[in-house]
């Protein structure tokens, strides 16, 4: 079982830091509650819907790989945060998921990596340092 990473309300929160996204987005809203509530694939669903209106919102591509990380979708989640990740690379979640996603993959040094990318942007981060740890335990550091 993954540690949960991040609670998804507060990046809710940073929405309107881009211009394209309302924090009122009805989409955007269902997407972030259906997460909260653990409806994953509903959150897909939602999520798709506002990037489908907001391809470059690098928040909501963020919060899509998440949800897409809990339905097991991996490779998706990956895409889908390393395209974040082009376009907000001081995200610190985009390449904490990113990492997640790697783990699951079997992927470690690039995890690692990604991991170490987003504690750098936030360097009290227990999570990502717990993932790591869990890295390097697997790859025998």
């Amino acid at each position: 079982m993954r540690p949960r990473h991040i609670a998804i309300l507060p990046l809710l929160a940073l929405a309107p830091a881009c211009k394209c996204i309302r924090p009122d987005d009805d989409a955007l809203a269902r997407g972030v509650a259906h997460s909260e509530a653990g409806r994953y694939a509903a959150a897909v669903g939602a999520y798709e819907q506002v990037l489908d209106a907001h391809p470059a919102s690098a928040r909501v591509l963020d919060l899509y790989g998440e949800a897409l990380l809990e339905t097991g979708d991996y490779a998706k989640s990956l895409d889908a945060c390393r395209r974040a990740q082009e376009l907000d690379p001081a995200l610190p979640t985009a390449h904490s998921h990113a990492g997640q996603a790697l783990v699951e993959l079997g992927r470690y040094e690039e995890a690692r990596a990604s991991f170490e990318r987003a504690l750098a942007l936030r360097p009290d981060d227990e999570h990502v340092q717990r993932y790591i740890a869990l890295v390097d335990r697997r790859t025998g550091r």
